[in-house]
């Protein structure tokens, strides 16, 4: 069987996930009002997260491929190998912005 990219572990890292998500959660609050993203999250409870989850996991794919070859069991969990920083930019870096109304209205 062929070994698992490390982009493709973190990316199913239950421990990584939860993290994003509360970087996700956070964002979502301080965004709450000025953004509909935000607003779709506080408001329904969750909309998809996989982007956010595929961007960590691809920004940090040498960072996660250090700590399984250092034999850290959970590489998603350990803050010194993704930190909380990480995960803030890669989220900030996909987060949909709103969409600006075309001037003159639709017809």
């Amino acid at each position: 069987m062929a070994e698992l990219s490390s982009a493709y572990a973190a990316f199913n890292d239950a421990e990584l996930r939860a993290r994003i998500d509360v970087v996700i959660w956070q964002e979502a609050f301080a965004r709450y009002g000025t953004n509909d993203y935000a607003d779709q999250i506080i408001h329904s409870g969750f909309v998809n997260f996989t982007p956010f989850y595929w961007r960590v996991s691809i920004d940090y794919d040498e960072a996660y491929e250090t700590g399984v070859r250092s034999g850290r069991g959970a590489p998603g969990h350990d803050v010194d190998i993704i930190t909380d920083a990480n995960i803030m930019a890669a989220v900030n870096a996909v987060w949909p912005e709103d969409v600006a109304p075309v001037a003159g209205g639709t017809p």
